[in-house]
């Protein structure tokens, strides 16, 4: 069965602003299956606790290519999130109406607007 991990990717000057937000979004769809990615950090890992991925990367605009490029290679290797088939990347100001049915990724490696 396919699962999808929705990645809510932001920086410190702006996840105070959103985090709250997402949470409450999230848990209106009835899901926990998301978390939130920083960067800036001396060390990579993950805080389970607070849903975060902390990056050893550039945490500005012009850093986020590398950020995301960090959060997917975490995602695959980490033994954490081994039971998510796929993953969403999402900005912190993007709303999210409704869970997307796993189905529609069972045939695409890739898909994106």
């Amino acid at each position: 069965m396919n699962k999808i991990l929705y990645i809510f990717i932001s920086c410190h000057s702006r996840i105070n602003k959103y985090k709250k937000k997402i949470i409450r979004m999230m848990t209106n769809l009835y899901t926990h299956d998301y978390i939130f990615v920083l960067g800036n950090s001396l060390k990579t890992y993950y805080d389970e606790y607070e849903q975060t991925l902390h990056l050893k990367c550039n945490d500005l605009y012009e850093g986020l290519p590398e950020k995301v490029l960090k959060t997917l290679k975490f995602c695959v290797e980490s033994n954490k999130f081994k039971n998510f088939t796929h993953f969403i990347k999402l900005d912190d100001d993007i709303f999210v109406k409704k869970l997307l049915n796993s189905k529609y990724f069972e045939n695409l490696n890739y898909c994106g607007v």
